[in-house]
């Protein structure tokens, strides 16, 4: 939901509405704080099960003989 111009509750709702039933909602946010906005709005629209993944991402460098991913 990046980009969502202060929109995000919206943005939402229009996304539940659109989805199937048993469909799944995907969002990614760079800010804690528009994460806490969702799930705050998800929650007073009756949705309490959710799941959240942190993904990171990290370059391959070497050290010594081998080799190793480090982070950012």
């Amino acid at each position: 939901m990046g980009g969502s111009g202060g929109h995000l509750t919206a943005l939402i709702d229009w996304s539940l509405a659109q989805l199937h039933p048993g469909g799944r909602l995907v969002m990614t946010f760079i800010l804690q704080e528009n994460l806490h906005s969702a799930l705050a709005h998800l929650r007073q629209s009756g949705i309490h099960e959710v799941d959240c993944q942190q993904l990171a991402v990290s370059t391959l460098a070497t050290l010594g003989s081998g080799h190793y991913f480090k982070p950012p």
